[in-house]
C-alpha cells in the first residue's frame, strides 16, 4: 500500500522558504566556481613569473659562463687568418694606442689615425723607456724645448738634431720592432665627419688596404669625454664646443666611418655592389653561399657606462648617451651585416689606466691599456658585446642585476662628490689668481 503524497498546501503554505533555498544553492555553487577560477589564476600567475624568472636567470649565468669560457680557455682568433692590415683610430694614446700596438706585435700591418702628430711624435718616443712619458706628464723643461729636444724616457733629451716627421717614426719604429708596414693618418675625425668629402683620405686608405692583402679589423677607438665631472647645463661654462665635440666625435664620425670600412671589410668592389643592386630591385631572392674564408671584423669601442650602469652614468651624461648611441648602432650594424660575413663587435670596458680616465696606477680592476689590449684583441670576432677583461665582465654581469634606482642613485653620489672637489679646486685656483693679480697691482 502506498503512502498518502504530502498535501499540495504544505509546499504553498512557505513559498519564500524554498525560493530561499534555490537561491542558496546557486549562491554556494557560484562561490565555489569564484574560487576555483581564483585559484586557477593564482596558479597560472605562479608558473608564468616562474618561468620568467628562470628564463632571466638562465640568460644572465650563460652569459657570465661564456664570458669565462671565452676569456679562460677559448683559443683566441688569429687576426692575420682575416687578411693582412687593421685601421685604428684614436691611436695617439690610451686605448688605441695599445691596440695598434697588441695588432703590430700579431703580424698585422696598420693604419693609424689620430688628431695631433705631435702627440703621436711624444707617445711613440716614450714607449720604450720604463716609464711613460707625455706630453701632459713631462718635465716642463722638455715641454718648454723646441723640436728638436723632444722628451725622451724620464724626461731627458732624446736628441739634439732635428727630429724627423712623425709618421715615419712610427712606421720606423714599429716595422724594427715588429717587422709590419705602418700609415699614418693625421685627421680630426670631429672636424672631418662633418661631411663625406672630409674622410677621403681614410676611404683612400682603405681601399689600397683591400687590394692588398684584406683588411682583418677595423678598431674605431676615438672618443672624446668631460674634462671632469659636470652637469648638462655645466657644458658651455666649461666649454662652448664641448657638447658638439663630443657628439661630432664619438656619434657622428663613428657612423661615417663605419659607412666606409663595413664594405671594405667585406671586400666587396663596384661589379659585385652593382649585381646585389640589381638583384634587390628584380625582387629576386639569391641564396648566399657561405664566404670562401672568414670576412673582417669592424669593432666599435663603447663603454660601460653606457652598456653596463642601468642608472646610466649622471654627470657624465652627454658622454654616456653618445655610447649608448655607439652600442645600438654595433648591435644592428651585426644584424645588417651579418649575411655578407663580415663581424661587428662592440667593446665595453669599464675603467681602464687612461689619460681620459686620469687613473694612474693600474689595477685588477682597472687594468692598464695594454693589458685590457691584450684582452680585447684575444677575443677579436669571437662575440658581438663583450668587456674584454674578465674583472670587467663580472662586475658588468652584478650591475645588470642591480636595480636602475638603486645603481643610478649610488653612481650620482659619487660622480657628485668628483664634482664637488672639481669645483672647489678650480675655486681655489681663481682665487688664488685673484690674490696675485692683486698684489702685482698693489706693488706697482
Amino acid at each position: 500500500m502506498l503512502p498518502d503524497p504530502p498535501p499540495l498546501s504544505a509546499g504553498l503554505s512557505h513559498p519564500a522558504s524554498a525560493a530561499t533555498a534555490v537561491l542558496s544553492a546557486l549562491a554556494g555553487a557560484g562561490s565555489d566556481g569564484a574560487a576555483e577560477a581564483q585559484r586557477l589564476l593564482a596558479a597560472a600567475g605562479f608558473v608564468l613569473a616562474t618561468l620568467t624568472g628562470v628564463i632571466v636567470i638562465a640568460r644572465a649565468l650563460a652569459r657570465l659562463v661564456n664570458a669565462g669560457w671565452a676569456t679562460l680557455a677559448r683559443p683566441a682568433l688569429a687576426p692575420t687568418s682575416l687578411g693582412r692590415w687593421a685601421l685604428v683610430t684614436g691611436a695617439s694614446d690610451g686605448i688605441g694606442k695599445a691596440l695598434a700596438e697588441e695588432l703590430a706585435a700579431r703580424g698585422l700591418c696598420l693604419v693609424v689615425v689620430a688628431r695631433r702628430r705631435e702627440a703621436l711624435e711624444v707617445s711613440e718616443r716614450s714607449v720604450d723607456g720604463p716609464r711613460r712619458t707625455t706630453r701632459r706628464h713631462a718635465p716642463a723643461r722638455a715641454r718648454r724645448a723646441p723640436t728638436s729636444h723632444v722628451a725622451g724616457p724620464r724626461g731627458r733629451p732624446a736628441s739634439t738634431a732635428p727630429s724627423p716627421q712623425p709618421s715615419q717614426e712610427l712606421a720606423s719604429r714599429l716595422r724594427d720592432r715588429h717587422g709590419v708596414r705602418v700609415e699614418v693618418l693625421a685627421l680630426d675625425l670631429a672636424a672631418a665627419s662633418a661631411d663625406a668629402a672630409g674622410l677621403a683620405p681614410v676611404r683612400a686608405a682603405l681601399g689600397r688596404c683591400r687590394r692588398d692583402g684584406g683588411l682583418a679589423a677595423v678598431y674605431l677607438c676615438a672618443g672624446l669625454s668631460y674634462p671632469r665631472a659636470a652637469r648638462i647645463d655645466e657644458l658651455d661654462d666649461i666649454d662652448a664646443e664641448l657638447l658638439n665635440r663630443i657628439v661630432a666625435l664619438n656619434c657622428t664620425s663613428t657612423a661615417r666611418l663605419a659607412a666606409l670600412a663595413l664594405p671594405a671589410l667585406a671586400g666587396s668592389d663596384a661589379a659585385t655592389a652593382a649585381d646585389e643592386d640589381a638583384g634587390a630591385r628584380d625582387g629576386r631572392r639569391r641564396r648566399r653561399r657561405p664566404p670562401p674564408r672568414p670576412r673582417g671584423c669592424l669593432v666599435l669601442v663603447g663603454s660601460g657606462s653606457a652598456e653596463a650602469l642601468p642608472g646610466g652614468d649622471p654627470h657624465y651624461s652627454v658622454y654616456c648617451g653618445s655610447k649608448a648611441f655607439v652600442g645600438g648602432l654595433a648591435r644592428s650594424l651585426a644584424s645588417e651585416w651579418a649575411p655578407r660575413g663580415v663581424r661587428v663587435q662592440l667593446l665595453s670596458p669599464l675603467t681602464v689606466a687612461t689619460r681620459m680616465s686620469r687613473i694612474r696606477h693600474p689595477t685588477w680592476l682597472s687594468p692598464s691599456a695594454n693589458a685590457w689590449a691584450r684582452a680585447a684583441v684575444a677575443r677579436l670576432g669571437r662575440e658581438r658585446e663583450t668587456a674584454a677583461w674578465g674583472p670587467h665582465e663580472l662586475v658588468s654581469w652584478c650591475l645588470r642585476a642591480t636595480p636602475a634606482w638603486l645603481a643610478g642613485a649610488l653612481r650620482c653620489r659619487a660622480t657628485g662628490r668628483l664634482r664637488g672637489r672639481a669645483l672647489a679646486k678650480e675655486a681655489a685656483l681663481r682665487a688664488a689668481s685673484a690674490a696675485r693679480e692683486g698684489w702685482g697691482g698693489g706693488g706697482g
